[in-house]
């Protein structure tokens, strides 16, 4: 559910940058309906799609072009738009507007909406798993996945916090009127006031560029674990599903089943913006449970089965940083489920809460019904020629010496 939920919400901010860089290459004289959102969103899901059935060779090569493309983006982001914004009539805004003003634009108290405004900074910190996904053909995962996922971390924050004291910075001191742009796109409005209109549409097409590679990396973790399951017989129609293509290497069918999930989600679109927008919580929540539920056990139940790895803490820091991930995850997770406003009705309502409540719950009558008797964990990949006792190193040197 939570990668589902990250690839829709992706793909769905990606169809909001491609409208609102029509609406600023046609100076205002285009539409925005959810029919075209979703319609941008499919297109998207489908492209994705494809790019993630090419050999895991390709795959690799998108990573790596995803990797330079939000590398440079980042740095013209960082570099173009306060320039820009200097130059402007409106200039840069001063630290007081950046640390010290505090405006709220809704209901809830200042402090409690301080609290929902974390959801941005943990949806953007997020995917700590997604190397977990493919540390299958990784080479030293014990090792090098837990590195991958620290450094990923540490480097997301410094830049997501670099990107976030760049817009404000640039912004116009009227933050109404960015809210209401008519892009429906605030960043596609920041842009456009601070560089122009030529500038402002280059930065929305690469930035959706980098959106899209985005969604396809999702999408490659998701087919991962859609397969892991179906190899376990742990979804529904498993034998369909965990058959692999021998020309490929890939499991197309897995990505063909988390396409079609995802469409189905993604109909949250056509709802609106506040239906789409729990698309975003929905990945948060169904993340931290996933990250915080083994990680508890861990720590209670199966504390006496657990064998540390190849990157261990210790025995002090370890049980410390997991109960501190715990208690933050609980935290999380009831943030997420909140409506942006106090007064909730049918259009500000924060449906994350149905949906993932409803996706837990038959998930555990689906398991105690029928797959509580056949699925018994994850199973081996090796055969039995793969499971026979290696041959010690010093055997073989001796044999060569020999």
């Amino acid at each position: 559910m939570a990668l589902c939920a990250g690839l829709v919400s992706v793909t769905y901010g990606l169809s909001e940058e491609i409208l609102a860089t029509v609406v600023l290459q046609k100076d205002g004289n285009f539409d925005v309906t959810t029919g075209k959102t979703y319609g941008i969103f499919a297109a998207g899901i489908i492209a994705a799609a494809i790019a993630t059935c090419v050999s895991s060779k390709n795959v690799a090569m998108l990573q790596s072009a995803s990797s330079v493309l939000n590398s440079v983006l980042l740095a013209l982001f960082l570099v173009a738009l306060p320039i820009g914004a200097s130059q402007s009539d409106f200039g840069l805004r001063d630290r007081s507007f950046v640390f010290g003003q505090i405006t709220s634009y809704s209901d809830w108290t200042k402090g409690w909406q301080f609290c929902l405004s974390m959801m941005a900074a943990i949806w953007s910190i997020g995917a700590f798993d997604a190397c977990v996904h493919m540390s299958e053909e990784a080479q030293n995962a014990t090792y090098g996945v837990p590195l991958g996922i620290i450094s990923a971390v540490s480097f997301c924050s410094i830049a997501c916090w670099g990107c976030v004291l760049c817009l404000v910075s640039s912004m116009k001191p009227d933050v109404a009127a960015v809210l209401a742009s008519e892009t429906g796109f605030p960043f596609a409005e920041i842009c456009y006031n601070a560089l122009g209109k030529k500038w402002a549409v280059g930065i929305m097409a690469l930035t959706a560029v980098c959106q899209f590679l985005c969604g396809a990396s999702i999408l490659t973790a998701l087919s991962r674990q859609v397969w892991a399951f179906a190899r376990d017989d742990g979804l529904p129609f498993s034998s369909l599903v965990k058959v692999v293509d021998k020309r490929l290497k890939v499991p197309v069918r897995a990505v063909i089943f988390a396409t079609v999930v995802s469409l189905m989600l993604g109909c949250l679109c056509l709802a609106g913006s506040t239906a789409a927008n729990a698309l975003f919580s929905l990945c948060v929540s169904g993340n931290y449970v996933a990250w915080c539920t083994p990680t508890l056990l861990r720590l209670t139940t199966g504390r006496s089965r657990f064998k540390p790895g190849a990157f261990y803490l210790g025995p002090i820091f370890s049980p410390l940083i997991g109960w501190t991930s715990c208690i933050w995850g609980a935290y999380v997770m009831v943030l997420c489920m909140f409506p942006s406003v106090k007064a909730v009705e049918k259009d500000t309502m924060n449906y994350a809460v149905v949906i993932a409540s409803g996706v837990w719950i038959l998930s555990i009558v689906y398991f105690y019904t029928y797959k509580y008797k056949y699925f018994h964990g994850p199973k081996s990949n090796l055969n039995d020629d793969d499971t026979t006792e290696p041959v010690s190193v010093d055997l073989v040197l001796d044999e060569k010496m020999a």
